[in-house]
């Protein structure tokens, strides 16, 4: 073979070469992310965290290591320590209940009113009764009680910031959670709650 004839059959390789690395990163890129590491919280009791856009998270709770036996969905804002918004969907009524995270939450020993606005808008402020709840992964929660109103959900996904105010050791004390990416985390949440 002549000299310019090595370096062709050369080039022609490695470009051969670089072409199959780079179907081959192309696949990888095209191919869908992992599935999302599961974790045994409880005996039989397993929660995987799927990161959603604007600090939301989806947990879906199951039986089994495999992800088919689904007991629960919640999507959660985490905002700070300790402080934020769990929204989770009531099995008997299909409608959003809301519960918050945050200073002094934890303090609550018995039922208590709470009452949440969003937005700016005060005049939509709805007063209901909430106590502490542990979610399966057993955090505890300032929750409402389950009240069958389905409107929330569609509230949710056009309002910038939900507002709550409740008791903490004889004072009102107000926490805001801002709801960028409410929209994509509700619409994770329901259809998770649907595949129950």
């Amino acid at each position: 073979m002549k000299s310019g004839s090595h370096r062709r059959t050369l080039v022609a390789a490695l470009a051969l070469g670089l072409f199959a690395l780079d179907a081959t990163l192309v696949a990888c890129a095209a191919a869908p992310a992992a599935k999302t590491e599961i974790e045994e919280i409880a005996p039989g009791l397993f929660r995987s965290w799927e990161t959603l856009p604007s600090d939301w998270s989806l947990l879906r709770f199951t039986r089994d290591k495999d992800a088919r036996a689904l007991v629960g969905c919640d999507a959660v804002k985490l905002t700070g320590s300790e402080t934020g918004l769990r929204l989770s969907v009531d099995k008997a009524t299909g409608a959003v209940v809301p519960a918050i995270m945050g200073p002094g939450t934890g303090l609550t020993a018995k039922p208590v009113t709470v009452t949440y606005w969003l937005g700016a808008d005060k005049s939509g402020a709805r007063a209901v009764e909430a106590r502490i709840v542990k979610s399966l992964d057993d955090m505890e929660w300032l929750s409402a009680a389950p009240s069958g109103e389905t409107g929330l959900q569609d509230k949710l996904r056009g309002a910038a910031r939900i507002s709550f105010v409740y008791p903490d050791q004889g004072k009102a004390r107000t926490l805001v959670i801002p709801l960028a990416g409410a929209k994509a985390a509700l619409e994770k949440l329901l259809a998770c709650a649907r595949s129950m």
